[in-house]
């Protein structure tokens, strides 16, 4: 499926998109941090989709031991946009 967004720069996160489903990975907290507020806004302006819900985590590494972080994911459901001629549907 074609991605609704490309995020430039060297930092940028991995994206992935399902077609309900995009998932943005960081693989360094820095990254995120510096990163989060400006990816989150071109998200939330596609032309294409609306954002229904989001979540973010950070995904634990299980060898790392106890002071390891692992990547953050932000993680967004999205629908399709209406288009600006759609019409609601009356019930009858």
């Amino acid at each position: 499926m074609n991605l609704p967004i490309a995020l430039p720069g060297d930092d940028a996160p991995a994206v992935a998109f399902d077609g309900a489903r995009l998932t943005l990975r960081y693989d360094a907290l820095d990254a995120y941090s510096r990163r989060c507020s400006a990816d989150d806004a071109a998200v939330r302006a596609l032309a294409s989709h609306v954002v229904v819900d989001a979540s973010v985590e950070q995904r634990p590494i299980y060898h790392g031991g106890p002071l390891a972080t692992g990547p953050m994911v932000a993680t967004y459901a999205l629908a399709p946009k209406p288009s600006p001629t759609e019409q609601p549907k009356t019930r009858r």
